[in-house]
């Protein structure tokens, strides 16, 4: 038994499963342009690989696979594509879609700038209207990396305005607001709101999806570093 077993308190390391590694590869030569750093993950992981092939022809031949956040944002915020709006509230369709992602946008407002839009049933929904990040402008909204960070929140597109020349623009009310008079936000632009995955609704999360342990094989590692010997005459020198 090894000396990190023992402070485990298992039989062998094998016990406890997943364990952390970091490797750090050194290139024993220039590595030209072109070439790439691969990686044996094992015959076991190929194997599976080859079998996950097979039968996956049969999981796609009757599939109606839903559309995944970046599919979604792709379609709407595509670099080079013609610019499609979001639908709105009533636009929308009931289909996968909504069991799969979510629309969230970036809000900032104005407080100091409050409208009131009464209601048919008599009461009022505050409206604010939306203004741009304070530090770099809404230049800092058109990445995906921006777009994900703070004041980002679930919304519901309620109306639109402007055209794909002159820029699209929505009422959203955030999803927090959705019980009540509540909150709007106006003005908010098109690059500002994105789809995102709902928490285990993407493909990866599929009974489907491919997921097998990745090996290493042993020659890569010194034989210091290796498994101690089946016999347990082997010193433990970790």
């Amino acid at each position: 038994m090894s000396k990190e077993a023992q402070e485990l308190g298992v039989e062998s390391l094998s016990e406890v499963g997943a364990i952390d590694m970091i490797l750090e590869l050194i290139a024993t030569r220039p590595i030209e342009k072109g070439e790439e750093v691969l990686l044996d993950y094992g015959d076991d992981w190929e194997n599976a690989w080859k079998e996950h092939l097979i039968e996956w022809k049969e999981v796609v031949k009757d599939a109606d696979f839903s559309s995944s956040a970046m599919v979604l944002n792709e379609a709407h915020l595509g670099v080079g594509k013609p610019v499609k709006p979001f639908p709105t509230f009533d636009e929308k369709n009931v289909d996968d879609e909504d069991e799969v992602a979510e629309l969230q946008c970036h809000l900032l407002y104005d407080e100091d700038k409050i409208e009131r839009r009464r209601n048919q049933d008599g009461t009022r929904t505050k409206v604010y209207p939306w203004i741009s990040h304070p530090v770099a402008g809404e230049s800092r909204l058109k990445t995906d990396i921006a777009i994900r960070g703070v004041n980002r929140v679930a919304c519901i597109i309620m109306e639109k305005s402007g055209d794909a020349k002159s820029g699209y623009k929505y009422l959203v009310k955030p999803v927090m607001e959705v019980d009540g008079p509540g909150m709007l936000i106006r003005n908010v632009p098109h690059h500002a709101i994105r789809y995102i995955d709902k928490p285990y609704k993407n493909a990866q999360h599929a009974p489907f999806a491919f997921r097998h342990s990745i090996q290493f094989p042993d020659q890569i590692f010194p034989k210091a570093w290796r498994d101690l010997a089946d016999d347990g005459n082997g010193k433990d020198e970790l």
